[in-house]
C-alpha cells in the first residue's frame, strides 16, 4: 500500500514518470530544471504511485504499509499493520499502526490516511489535455 504522503510534490529526477503523457521537448525541460505547470504537477502526482510501484525497489522511496496475520492455536487471529521503510541491508524501520481482525479492517484504516494502490484508477484523460496545453506556451520557438 502506497501513503498518499509518500507522492512527492514534484521530482526532476522523476520525470521520466510522465513518459508518454508530454512532449520529449517537455520532459528535457523539466529534466533541466523547468518549473512545471499546476497542471503538470496535478498529472505527475496523479501518475507517480503507479509509475514508482513498476520502478522502484526502494523501501525510501516507496515506504509502504505491510500486514501480517497471526493465528492463536484457538483459532483466532488478527493482522498487525506496520509502516517500513529503509533497506535490507542497513536496517529497516517500523512504525506500530495497530492490530485488526480483517483484511477489510485494515484497508478501511489506511484508506483514510491517503492512496491505496490497488485502488489508483487511471489518469483522468482531461487532466491529460490540461497538462499538454499548459506545456504548448512553453514549447522552444524553432
Amino acid at each position: 500500500l502506497v501513503p498518499e504522503n509518500a507522492i512527492p510534490e514534484f521530482d526532476a529526477d522523476m520525470v521520466e514518470s510522465l513518459d508518454g503523457y508530454l512532449e520529449e521537448w517537455r520532459l528535457e525541460q523539466l529534466r533541466n530544471g523547468a518549473e512545471p505547470t499546476d497542471d503538470e504537477l496535478q498529472l505527475f502526482r496523479a501518475v507517480w504511485p503507479e509509475w514508482a510501484v513498476s520502478n522502484f525497489d526502494d523501501a525510501y522511496a516507496i515506504p509502504s504499509y505491510c500486514g501480517w496475520r497471526f493465528r492463536h492455536s484457538d483459532g483466532r487471529s488478527w493482522i498487525l499493520l506496520m509502516f517500513v521503510r529503509g533497506y535490507s541491508f542497513s536496517g529497516l524501520e517500523y512504525e506500530y499502526h495497530g492490530l485488526f481482525s480483517t483484511k477489510e479492517d485494515v484497508l478501511g484504516y489506511v484508506r483514510k490516511l491517503g492512496t491505496v494502490y490497488e485502488e489508483i484508477t487511471p489518469v483522468d484523460p482531461l487532466l491529460i489535455q490540461r497538462a499538454k496545453a499548459s506545456s504548448a506556451a512553453r514549447r522552444p520557438s524553432s
